[in-house]
């Protein structure tokens, strides 16, 4: 599987691709040669809007792929069609966060962790091995999948040549 260092105008975009199970590198504050040296220390394709820095990772042999797209829907799109991706399914596995592993945890586990009408009304929690941040199904769910449903419909839709 593709492994990713995401620029800082990509945040977004980067917490989407955890979401789908992709191990994604953000930090912020790197400077463009940090981010070529720590794509070519640990075989990372760089994800950039800065056709500056896609430029001078090019020159750097260094995988890189220029976002173009106005929003994730569209960056998405363009960057699973550039690589050829026709379909996916939303894998939460890593924390949106940090890029940790996720695991699922007993509601037992998190009972003194989140709100109590939280812990009701929910049965399967996950906490991220790396921050401690813990996640469960809840009304975000809905809006988290309806966005990955469009991306999958649309990839669909072009794979098999439809309008």
């Amino acid at each position: 599987m593709n492994r990713f260092l995401v620029d800082s105008m990509l945040g977004s975009l980067a917490r989407k691709l955890r979401m789908c199970g992709f191990d994604v590198i953000y930090e912020s504050n790197l400077e463009d040669s940090s981010i070529i040296k720590k794509a070519q220390d640990e075989k990372r394709i760089v994800l950039t809007s800065d056709e500056e820095l896609f430029l001078r990772a090019h020159k750097n042999k260094v995988g890189v792929i220029l976002i173009k797209g106005k929003n994730d829907e569209e960056r998405l799109l363009e960057l699973f069609k550039n690589l050829g991706i026709k379909e996916f399914e939303l894998e939460i596995i890593r924390c949106p966060i940090c890029n940790g592993e996720l695991t699922e945890v007993s509601r037992e586990e998190v009972k003194d962790k989140v709100f109590f009408s939280v812990y009701n009304l929910h049965k399967r929690f996950y906490l991220c091995k790396s921050c401690g941040k813990i996640y469960w199904e809840g009304s975000h769910w809905e809006k988290i999948t309806k966005f990955f449903d469009r991306i999958s419909h649309r990839l669909r839709r072009e794979k098999f040549g439809g309008k």
